[in-house]
């Protein structure tokens, strides 16, 4: 309706006559035109009222200086049809009317899908709420009753009041960094899913549940779940400074004592975890972007990865080229897993490797050909009945100089009969083996 409007308003002149009495008429109306489209609240934003100003003074200057011509007296012979300036001056003024429709439209378009957003971080506007035509007052009264009357008679979801949290920035997709006034402390926030559906922020709050029951000195402490800006529901836990496993062995030197200590750490977890009565959990994927380290290189599990029905409800589909194939045991890329925690051991040696060779898994291979084609690589090895690909070089001297009793201990875990891998007890009785042992590198 608003486009058709505006082309009345524009086009309007094409209609009139072109005798030169009518020119004064003709450029108030046109002016009148731009004046409501300006003046129109859908044209609001920045962008629309300059681009549009920059037309209207183009399209004045055009009208001055176009010659109108004057309409010759009519004669017999030619009355029977418009002069040849009335059918010029018609053409110019519907290319002009043309051109300013046509711009109307994309600044219009322009304004729903980049609405103003104002720079704080705690924004409660998403940029597609506008689009989609989010009823944000309600949507705000459906969170916030939803936090207040999920885990009513649970003691697990501790609620943390939202004046002591204050968000500092986001550290990528739903997750935040923040900081507890109370604590004085530095937090990592997870964020449930925007405005989403009831089954969504159920299944967020079961999984929390799920998290908030697991606790261990090598697993990141959960701390609660608040609500801020009134619609944004958050997983709180504590925050780790040296980040994930992966960035900091390719950027800081590690003596073989602190490696030997974080491989213990993370056993350590994944033993907790595996003898957990009466359901052991299991981590499914374990790899070394889900290990996290402090400040005094202790490591941890990321505790956010165990909101297993969360997890399930906002599942996608992997694709290759995502760097996760390198953790997978060979049952589980051919999906006929029947063991979840003697999977979890073959990724644990992945992990090892890492440690004891601060090198990604397939780097060599990585660095070639790329991602994608190694992941190809290795799911077609384990197709063709090959297992998986050695992760790390055996002749690299990183490899090489490990102490042999933790070359084995990283061998038995990628076997790739599941039957024969040690589970989490064995590896960790080994690995504080080597720790009395103290062998030196």
């Amino acid at each position: 309706m608003y486009v058709c409007l505006c082309a009345v308003f524009l086009a309007a002149p094409m209609v009139l006559t072109t005798r030169p009495y009518c020119r004064i008429f003709r450029r108030a109306y046109a002016t009148e035109g731009l004046y409501w489209i300006l003046n129109n609240s859908t044209f609001a934003s920045m962008n629309g009222l300059v681009n549009l100003y920059v037309v209207s003074v183009v399209l004045g200057s055009l009208l001055e200086v176009i010659p109108i011509p004057k309409a010759p007296a009519l004669t017999l012979s030619d009355a029977s049809g418009p002069s040849s300036g009335a059918i010029t001056t018609l053409v110019i003024v519907s290319c002009i009317a043309s051109v300013l429709v046509l711009i109307a439209i994309v600044v219009h378009r322009r304004s729903r899908h980049h609405p103003d957003m104002s720079p704080g971080v705690l924004n409660s506007n998403s940029p597609d709420d506008d689009f989609y035509g989010v009823d944000e007052v309600y949507a705000t009264t459906q969170t916030m009753s939803k936090f207040k009357t999920a885990g009513a008679n649970d003691a697990t979801l501790t609620k943390i009041p939202a004046d002591q949290v204050q968000l500092a920035r986001c550290l990528g997709g739903d997750i935040w960094m923040g900081d507890m006034e109370s604590l004085n402390a530095r937090i990592v926030l997870r964020r449930a899913p925007r405005f989403a559906g009831d089954h969504v922020t159920d299944s967020f709050f079961q999984g929390v549940k799920e998290m908030a029951r697991l606790s261990h000195p090598n697993l990141v402490t959960y701390m609660g779940v608040t609500c801020l800006s009134g619609t944004d529901i958050y997983a709180v836990a504590e925050f780790m400074e040296k980040g994930s496993l992966i960035s900091v062995y390719q950027a800081v030197p590690l003596t073989w004592e602190v490696q030997l200590g974080m491989a213990t750490d993370v056993v350590e977890a994944l033993h907790y975890l595996h003898t957990l009565m009466p359901i052991p959990v299991p981590v499914e994927h374990l790899r070394s972007s889900n290990v996290l380290v402090s400040s005094t290189f202790q490591c941890k599990l990321n505790i956010f990865n165990f909101m297993a029905s969360y997890k399930s409800s906002t599942m996608c589909k992997e694709m290759y080229g995502n760097n996760q194939l390198a953790w997978r045991a060979p049952e589980v890329i051919k999906n006929e897993m029947h063991n979840f925690l003697a999977a979890d051991m073959y990724s644990l040696g992945v992990v090892l490797a890492e440690i004891g060779t601060t090198t990604r898994p397939f780097d060599r291979e990585i660095s070639e050909v790329g991602t994608v084609h190694t992941d190809v690589w290795i799911v077609d090895s384990v197709m063709a009945g090959k297992g998986v690909p050695i992760p790390y070089d055996p002749k690299s001297p990183k490899w090489t100089s490990l102490p042999e009793e933790f070359q084995k201990l990283v061998q038995a875990c990628l076997q790739s009969n599941s039957t024969k891998r040690p589970n989490s007890g064995m590896v960790l009785q080994r690995l504080k083996a080597l720790k009395k042992d103290g062998i030196e590198l």
